[in-house]
């Protein structure tokens, strides 16, 4: 009897600690600044952060145990703030927290090389080649051992890397995570309604975001068609 009520509180204690999100908003044409002050504009919302997030292949170190599938995250400011185990936080771009599921004290300092076998895509996402661990780390995101699937690899997604948001180089955020401006104790009939109440608004200011970003995309391109119809 005091084992549930125990875990949901160590849960909830956490999540509050470390901020998590109550919405991941995803878009296919991907998402801007202006898409997060359309969300933070939101009634319901307390606060919206953009981030970045790619399956990359990586080897670490000089360790010859082959490449494994990471999950590349952005380390956020204020929404999904990770939890260091030890080490320190990365002050350079080319610096990263490894996950403490399958690295130690003992990987601080080891170098995570970026696969050449990634795409060209995943390889453009990233500011550099090699990431520095600083510290090691656990994520909200995550809370048992489970990592999730992918495409790349052997399937399996080992552990998550996190860097600086200029550790990317992307001109669109992969999605947006959203905090709600009132958010009751997790796993009750009270954030169930919350977290329904504000879905409607939010799927509202997708469409505008969508939207913006499409009529952007367009224009863009129109106005280089125009100059090269000049040109001709």
């Amino acid at each position: 009897k005091a084992c549930k009520p125990a875990f949901l509180e160590t849960a909830n204690v956490f999540f509050q600690q470390q901020n998590f999100y109550d919405y991941q908003l995803i878009s296919t044409l991907g998402l801007e600044d202006e898409d997060v002050e359309i969300i933070k504009d939101v009634f319901q919302v307390g606060d919206a952060e953009g981030s970045y997030s790619a399956d990359v292949l990586v080897s670490v170190g000089d360790e010859d145990d082959g490449e494994i599938g990471t999950k590349f995250l952005t380390i956020s400011k204020n929404i999904n703030v990770p939890s260091l185990v030890s080490g320190r936080m990365p002050t350079k771009s080319n610096q990263c927290l490894g996950d403490a599921l399958i690295f130690s004290e003992d990987d601080i300092g080891k170098v995570i090389k970026i696969s050449k076998n990634n795409t060209d895509s995943t390889l453009d996402m990233l500011a550099f080649d090699e990431y520095t661990i600083t510290g090691i780390a656990r994520s909200p995101l995550y809370i048992n051992q489970e990592r999730g699937s992918t495409s790349i690899g052997n399937g399996t997604i080992s552990g998550f890397i996190m860097i600086p948001k200029t550790g990317f180089d992307s001109e669109v955020y992969t999605e947006i995570y959203a905090t709600l401006s009132y958010s009751p104790y997790i796993f009750t009939d009270e954030y169930e309604a919350a977290t329904r109440d504000a879905t409607e608004a939010l799927e509202e200011a997708m469409k505008l975001c969508s939207d913006r970003r499409y009529n952007s995309i367009v224009n863009a391109a129109e106005s280089q068609l125009t100059e090269a119809e000049k040109e001709i």
